[in-house]
């Protein structure tokens, strides 16, 4: 029998929610836990490193963020078809889903991606939601270092609500790494019990 915990990570942009989900990781065999990764906006991604390769600049990693035109590509396929990405969330999560059947034991499922918009259908599917927070300042900063093609805006449409979200947790992300390892430690080990 597996034990399942859903956890979706928000924060604006450069908070930290990929390295709270690395980290995460890092310490699953400590726990006794398996993570596994659901990235909501694949589909967003997808579509990002299409438009490069037929503007003739392909690009090499696929984890690049050129984050005015992910901000578009939010607004624009969610208008197309609202359930974008919650069609992607519920395939994802039956794959999942099917790995569990083999392997029992503490499971989790964690989203490092999710914006406001697309809190509704992430309850749906059993989602807590943990807030990463950080200066906004130092979110910017830590966006330019990893090398981001350009910033999206703070007042995008996908950005805005995090403030009306109920969060299960906080992580303060302001401090050190070996700081914020030791709150996610505490974190599982407040969840996992």
């Amino acid at each position: 029998m597996s034990q399942i915990t859903r956890i979706a990570l928000c924060g604006p942009p450069g908070a930290g929610k990929s390295t709270v989900r690395r980290i995460s990781e890092h310490l699953a065999g400590e726990l006794d836990l398996v993570v596994h990764h659901l990235r909501l906006a694949d589909p967003l991604y997808h579509a990002q490193g299409e438009i490069y390769r037929l503007s003739g600049r392909p690009l090499a990693d696929t984890g690049l963020q050129d984050g005015r035109l992910l901000n578009l590509l939010g607004v624009e396929m969610r208008r197309i078809n609202p359930n974008v990405l919650a069609d992607h969330a519920r395939t994802r999560l039956v794959g999942i889903g099917q790995l569990l059947d083999s392997q029992p034991g503490r499971h989790a499922v964690i989203c490092d991606d999710m914006r406001p918009p697309d809190a509704s259908f992430m309850r749906e599917l059993g989602f807590a939601f943990v807030e990463v927070g950080v200066p906004r300042d130092t979110a910017v900063q830590r966006r330019l270092l990893r090398g981001d093609m350009t910033l999206g805006a703070p007042d995008d449409p996908n950005e805005l609500g995090l403030e009306s979200l109920e969060f299960m947790a906080r992580l303060d992300n302001g401090g050190s790494l070996d700081d914020l390892t030791a709150s996610v430690r505490a974190f599982w080990n407040s969840v996992l019990v």
